[in-house]
């Protein structure tokens, strides 16, 4: 009897174990999307190794604790592509940027089947739909930036603008373009697609986002070469006036990633390290928010809805990286592995 009596409370303690270790390691499914709901959940652009073809989309379903990672592939029994750079929702559709395949990949944002292919491009970096009729789209090598017909999924013209254009951000029929080869943000005005403007800024502008009062803020990661310090600007849209301009300390910051709270009150961005940042604060933060030491930060996405924080951890950009999931204090939740170079979060 006490043979079987301790037999029972191994098992028990066992049972104990493994219920606790569920919580912190999600269940990979890369069968296929049974039970999945895709239309509620965070979704992670790997980008793949260059020139490889390995490019993934990973799916984190929040409410049953599980990962999908070959999103995609699943639904269409083919791959993606050469780098996964971005994606956008709009109206039911699913855009996915493949910057080295040159290419827009449309899809059913809930069961992800492809419905069409936008070509055309020279390297497409984001895409911001202004319409049901238009989408921009950035380019790293181009010159400019290309018009879409979202009714005919074709380019129907290109704006020239030099440089990596890259971030965009629409906001009162005024396309904000940042320009990582310069030291400017442009101005489109989204219903004649005319560059009308531009304004000085810190040299490499990578992210924009746009606050609770409407002020525009442009991350800018400087160049170590020529050396020109990382910045972070707050713009005024109407008057087109900036309004702060914070340098960072060390010339060999290079921040990246900005991003802001459901509350459109908090700022994020990596440096090394996840910093927050209040949009009322007139200095930038000292201390970091989250540690980076022995990870290597590369994207975040902020949950609109409950404020919590996802960064992806690429490692040695050469093996599958992790995404860690933290609690908008900071507390970490969960973490778990995705594809090579997970880089940009989105949420549906």
């Amino acid at each position: 009897m006490n043979d079987n009596f301790y037999r029972v409370c191994l098992l028990i303690f066992l049972s104990i174990i493994l219920l606790s270790c569920k919580k912190d390691k999600p269940v990979e499914n890369n069968t296929g999307l049974t039970n999945t709901e895709l239309n509620k959940g965070v979704f992670i652009c790997n980008e793949g190794n260059f020139m490889s073809g390995n490019a993934q989309l990973s799916f984190y379903n929040v409410s049953n604790d599980s990962v999908i990672q070959n999103l995609y592939e699943a639904a269409n029994n083919s791959k993606l592509g050469d780098i996964l750079n971005s994606m956008c929702f709009f109206s039911s559709k699913a855009y996915l940027i493949i910057n080295n395949s040159q290419k827009i990949i449309v899809a059913d944002s809930i069961l992800f089947n492809k419905t069409a292919e936008i070509s055309g491009f020279t390297s497409p970096r984001f895409f911001l739909s202004v319409n049901n009729s238009k989408a921009y789209v950035t380019d790293l090598f181009a010159d400019e930036v290309s018009v879409v017909d979202l009714g005919l999924n074709v380019i129907s013209k290109t704006i020239p603008l030099k440089g990596w254009t890259e971030a965009l951000l629409l906001t009162e029929d005024k396309l904000f373009v940042t320009n990582r080869a310069s030291d400017k943000l442009f101005i489109i005005d989204a219903i004649t697609d005319m560059l009308t403007d531009s304004i000085q800024i810190g040299y490499g502008a990578n992210s924009i986002q746009k606050d609770i009062d409407g002020k525009v803020w442009v991350l800018c990661e400087g160049n170590l070469t020529d050396n020109i310090y990382a910045s972070l600007y707050r713009i005024d849209p109407v008057n087109m006036q900036v309004e702060q301009s914070l340098q960072f300390d060390q010339l060999s910051d290079a921040p990246s990633s900005l991003k802001i709270s459901g509350s459109l009150d908090t700022l994020y961005f990596i440096n090394e390290h996840l910093y927050q940042m209040k949009i009322t604060e007139v200095s930038l933060p000292s201390q970091y928010f989250i540690s980076g030491n022995n990870k290597t930060f590369y994207g975040i996405g902020v949950d609109p809805k409950n404020g919590d924080i996802y960064i992806s951890d690429v490692i040695d950009y050469v093996q599958r990286g992790r995404i860690y999931r933290y609690s908008n204090d900071g507390t970490l939740k969960r973490s778990f592995l995705a594809g090579i170079i997970p880089g940009n979060i989105y949420f549906n």
